[in-house]
């Protein structure tokens, strides 16, 4: 190996940005697969130590919060389609916390949001 193959060529500066953008998104990649390693080994610990009725409340409060945010997002998927999935999405968060109980109001709450957009 010469000493000019490791060196950039000064002509092609896209060569040193390519490389810089390859590392950051190898970061990134690396980040968000860790963080869902995190959350799936949780979970299954979780799992592990939760009754049965206690899964199920959970499984079926974001079921039943992700129902009311279809709500929402449906309304401003052509407005809004940005907002329209963050209410999807805190829909089903609100149902894992307190269930329908959250849920629902949650997607009343952004549904008049997105309605008055």
């Amino acid at each position: 190996m010469s000493a000019q193959e490791n060196v950039a060529d000064p002509e092609n500066p896209d060569e040193e940005s390519r490389d810089a953008t390859e590392k950051a998104s190898t970061r990134t990649l690396a980040k968000v697969l860790g963080i869902i390693g995190l959350l799936i080994g949780g979970a299954i610990g979780a799992a592990q130590s939760l009754s049965i009725q206690t899964i199920a409340r959970f499984v079926g409060g974001g079921v039943a919060g992700a129902l009311c945010g279809l709500v929402p997002y449906y309304i401003g998927r052509k407005k809004d389609p940005k907002l329209a999935r963050i209410a999807l999405w805190s829909c089903a968060g609100a149902g894992l916390i307190l269930g329908i109980i959250l849920a629902l109001p949650t997607a009343i709450v952004f549904a008049i949001v997105i309605a008055r957009k």
